[in-house]
């Protein structure tokens, strides 16, 4: 997750575009799964991350420390999280989605690519 957000604050920005993480819970971690999630606070601000949507029990803990000069909301379900981010999305925005795969992140994706727009560039990791 880290390496992630270190990677998207290399992504050149358009001087109008925000820089938007989209996070969900990651499994496995064990019992220090709350401190986990929680420290992931600065490592967004580091990352000079705009904007962050959170979805998932355990990114509440994030949710919960992160810095108030980030724009942060969390959601309990994918859908809810959906819709606030699709109507928040703006031309240039860069976005990231990650977490584990069982919090289901990749639907959220492949809707969004499935919105066909003709300007949405995309990046695909190993």
């Amino acid at each position: 997750m880290r390496a992630a957000l270190m990677g998207q604050s290399q992504v050149r920005l358009d001087h109008r575009g925000r820089r938007i993480a989209v996070l969900g819970d990651m499994a496995e971690l064990g019992e220090d799964t709350e401190q986990l999630h929680a420290g992931l606070a600065e490592d967004l601000k580091e990352a000079e991350i705009d904007r962050v949507y959170l979805v998932g029990e355990k990114m509440k803990h994030l949710a919960d420390n992160m810095d108030e000069s980030i724009y942060c909301a969390h959601f309990n379900t994918l859908d809810d999280l959906e819709l606030a981010l699709l109507a928040d999305l703006q031309d240039n925005d860069v976005v990231m989605v990650k977490g584990s795969n069982s919090s289901g992140m990749f639907r959220l994706v492949d809707r969004m690519l499935e919105m066909a727009a003709p300007n949405i560039k995309k990046a695909v990791s190993a």
